[in-house]
């Protein structure tokens, strides 16, 4: 701005109205770049300056001329007062400097603060709320005592790991926040880490509640024409997908009555077609996968998983909160014919439909912040690999697939003659509120939900259309805690009666 206000100087062609500017006929640079010296307004016979610093030396280095940037460094005393008296009372250039943003902020020492819960189960993991503050923001660094079997997710020093602990017994967590100084503040909490029993009636996933549940498309490869999924049918002729579960604290208790499998479809991509597929568990272990035959099976046409209502997100597996813009989860459930035992580790696998245009997609979550992979799969070659075994032939992710067993415990006593008892499941229970009901029927029925408190008042009802294999939200989030039944009636008249507890 003042730079390019004039180059003229002071003299008897031009003046910039600062008396101590040097007069000058034309900017003072070369050809070379380097600076020298025109004064005369008309002729360069005039006086002659080519002496920088002697007697008639020109001020060349002054921001208002024309001289190369590597030679300015300094105003004159009358352009210095030029700009300053602008920028004092130019009509905009006097409100610069207000708003405040060049203003530097005051470093504050840090205030470590953070929540959690004081109890947990062995093997679950806990998420601490960082509410610490200071200025700039402060750095972390998380310690447990006693230190056995407790680990920081995906490090000890971010803001809000996940912790695990793998040993029973009573634990302190300390946050240290450290701000821009060298003062260091502490905040710690006390945790009881126990052995939980196992609920009758829920799912298990290796999903953390962090974890966003998202899909990856694959390329096309070696004499590939099509376009693919990760987590379905692509180009390398994948053959199964499948999920890994340890059955610590399951055996001798608990058995598999099924699953829910979380598929992918957005218009016409990801999940489609007509054909059969196989929903199988084996027994393995997560270090060589399957193994043996399959422990039980059940088939599904293509359609029925299509027919499926889509949601834009679920609770029950990943971030509870995670919402997308289109409901593109199709969230399949289904019962084996009868359910198995869980008597060790076991792995529960989807087949890749064969015929053209079928396609499959389940959804995974991306990997980050897991240490080793739970997700495995049957190459084209017929042998399984997991999703990261550390070499070039697999996708390199520490990842985990959205297909989750639904658990019941052993029947002990009594047997549930009920038609369709069996046919629903919900988790979690106890809950907060949010109560999901996975739904396996053999033909499509309406169902009628009524929620009955404990004296038997109906305090919510809800009619699903033509239900088949699904899972039903139920929000009681606005009920005060307490135990309730809830009645659930199909449009046959069958009916099954569900103890729920708000907490």
């Amino acid at each position: 701005m003042v730079r390019n206000a004039s180059h003229l100087g002071d003299g008897s062609c031009a003046t910039d109205y600062c008396l101590d500017t040097p007069p000058a006929a034309g900017p003072n640079y070369s050809s070379t770049g380097y600076p020298f010296h025109a004064n005369s307004c008309t002729s360069p016979t005039g006086v002659s300056n080519t002496t920088p610093n002697g007697a008639n030396g020109e001020m060349f280095m002054n921001f208002m001329d024309y001289t190369p940037d590597a030679t300015m460094y300094m105003f004159t005393e009358d352009q210095r007062t030029r700009a300053q008296t602008v920028m004092a009372n130019g009509t905009y250039r006097k409100f610069l400097g207000t708003h405040g943003l060049c203003s530097v902020a005051s470093a504050t020492p840090a205030t470590a603060a953070f929540t959690m819960t004081n109890s947990a189960c062995t093997g679950a993991v806990v998420l601490p709320t960082n509410s610490s503050t200071g200025s700039p923001v402060p750095t972390y660094t998380w310690s447990a005592s006693p230190t056995t079997g407790v680990s920081f997710s995906p490090s000890s020093t971010s803001a809000n790991p996940s912790i695990t602990f793998a040993t029973n017994g009573t634990y302190v967590i300390t946050l240290a926040a450290q701000s821009g100084t060298t003062a260091i503040s502490t905040k710690t909490v006390g945790i009881t880490i126990s052995t939980c029993a196992t609920p009758c009636s829920g799912t298990l996933t290796n999903f953390r509640n962090v974890d966003t549940l998202t899909m990856y498309r694959t390329g096309t490869g070696a004499g590939c024409t099509i376009n693919g999924y990760v987590g379905g049918n692509n180009c390398y002729g994948d053959k199964e997908k499948a999920e890994y579960y340890s059955s610590t604290g399951l055996v001798g208790t608990s058995k598999v009555n099924g699953a829910i499998v979380l598929f992918f479809r957005s218009g016409t991509i990801g999940t489609k077609g007509t054909s059969n597929i196989v929903f199988k568990m084996y027994n393995g272990n997560n270090t060589t996968g399957p193994s043996g035959a399959a422990l039980a099976s059940y088939t599904a046409p293509l359609s029925s998983i299509i027919a499926t209502t889509p949601t834009t997100g679920v609770s029950y597996c990943g971030n509870p909160g995670l919402a997308f813009s289109t409901p593109i989860i199709l969230p399949y459930s289904f019962n084996f014919a009868s359910p198995v035992n869980i008597t060790s580790d076991f792995i529960l696998s989807v087949t890749v439909p064969t015929a053209a245009g079928d396609t499959i997609a389940i959804m995974q979550n991306s990997g980050s912040g897991h240490t080793f992979s739970t997700a495995w799969e049957m190459q084209s070659s017929g042998t399984w690999f997991k999703f990261n075994d550390g070499t070039s032939n697999t996708w390199q992710q520490n990842a985990s697939l959205a297909i989750l067993p639904k658990i019941a415990c052993l029947s002990v006593g009594i047997t549930d003659m009920n038609g369709i008892s069996g046919n629903f499941a919900v988790f979690p229970n106890p809950s907060e509120g949010i109560f999901n009901f996975a739904v396996s029927m053999p033909q499509a029925r309406d169902l009628q939900f009524n929620v009955l408190n404990s004296i038997g008042q109906s305090v919510f009802t809800k009619t699903e259309k033509s239900i088949t294999n699904s899972v039903i939200p139920l929000d009681l989030s606005h009920l005060a805690k307490g135990i309730y039944f809830v009645n659930i009636i199909d449009s046959t008249g069958d009916k099954v009666i569900k103890k729920i507890i708000i907490q």
